[in-house]
C-alpha cells in the first residue's frame, strides 16, 4: 500500500512516463534518455499495483505502526503460504507442505525475527517454485507486496535478490524504489532534458510540467517519499 504522498507521486511519475513514451520518437537518437526513460517505465511497472491496495493510512505511535505492519505482513505471508501449500499438496511435496504450513494467525504470533525469518523463506520459495507452479504462480504484483510488507515490519532496506532488466532489483522496499525514482530524475533527467530546452522546446514543457508533483491538501508525508519536487 501507498501514503498518499506517494500516490500523488506516482501520479506524476506516470504522466511522465507517458509523455516519455509518447514522444519517444523525439530522442530515439539519444542512449541516455532512452535509458532514463526505459529505467522509470520499469520502476513504475513494480508501483502501480500497489496503488490497488489503497493508501496506507498514517496512525499515530510507532508501536501502532509496527503492530498494524505485523499483522498486513501475517495476513499476507499467511495468502502466500496458502498458495505454496496448495500447490505442495497438488504434486505432492511433502516438504514444500510443511515449509509453508502457515496461516495468518500463526504468523502474527511469532515473535518480530522469527516472523521476518520465515516471510524471508516463503519469499524464496515463491522464486523456487515459480517456473513449476506455471499458471499457478503468484503473481509480480503479489510478490513485490510481500517484499514490501516484509521491508516495511522489519525496518530493512533490503536489495534483494532477483534482478529487473536495469538492474535493479525487485524486492526494494517502496520507499527505496520512490528514492531511486527521484534520483534518476534529478540527477540525469534534468540534465539530459537541457538540450532539449533549445532543440525541441515543446518537448521540454511537456516533460517538464508531467514531472511536476502537487500533493493533496492534508495529505501526510510517508517515509521514504524521495526528494521533493522530483
Amino acid at each position: 500500500m501507498l501514503t498518499a504522498k506517494q500516490t500523488n507521486r506516482l501520479t506524476a511519475y506516470e504522466n511522465l512516463d507517458t509523455v516519455l513514451q509518447d514522444e519517444a520518437d523525439v530522442y530515439k537518437d539519444d542512449d541516455g534518455m532512452q535509458e532514463i526513460a526505459t529505467t522509470l517505465h520499469d520502476h513504475l511497472t513494480v508501483l502501480k499495483p500497489l496503488r490497488k491496495a489503497g493508501v496506507r493510512p498514517r496512525k499515530g505511535g510507532a508501536t501502532e505502526d509496527k503492530t498494524n505492519a505485523k499483522q498486513f505482513l501475517a495476513d499476507v505471508g499467511g495468502e502466500i503460504a496458502g498458495d505454496l501449500f496448495s500447490f505442495g499438496s497438488k504434486i505432492n511435496n511433502n516438504t514444500l507442505k510443511a515449509e509453508s504450513d502457515y496461516s495468518p494467525a500463526d504468523l502474527v504470533k511469532l515473535r518480530g525475527t522469527r516472523l521476518v525469518d520465515v516471510s524471508e523463506h516463503l519469499y524464496d520459495l515463491v522464486g523456487t517454485h515459480a517456473t513449476a507452479m506455471g499458471k499457478l504462480a503468484i503473481s509480480d504484483a503479489r510478490r513485490t507486496e510481500f517484499r514490501t510488507a516484509i521491508d516495511d515490519f522489519s525496518g530493512k532496506k533490503n536489495v534483494g535478490r532477483q534482478q529487473t532488466g536495469t538492474g535493479q532489483a525487485t524486492s526494494l522496499s517502496t520507499g527505496k524504489r520512490f528514492a531511486l525514482i527521484a534520483e534518476l530524475l534529478e540527477d540525469r533527467l534534468l540534465r539530459a532534458l537541457r538540450k532539449y530546452k533549445r532543440l525541441n522546446p515543446d518537448f521540454y514543457t511537456r516533460v517538464t510540467a508531467a514531472r511536476e508533483v502537487i500533493d493533496l491538501p492534508g495529505s501526510n508525508p510517508g517515509p521514504g517519499d524521495g526528494k521533493p519536487q522530483a
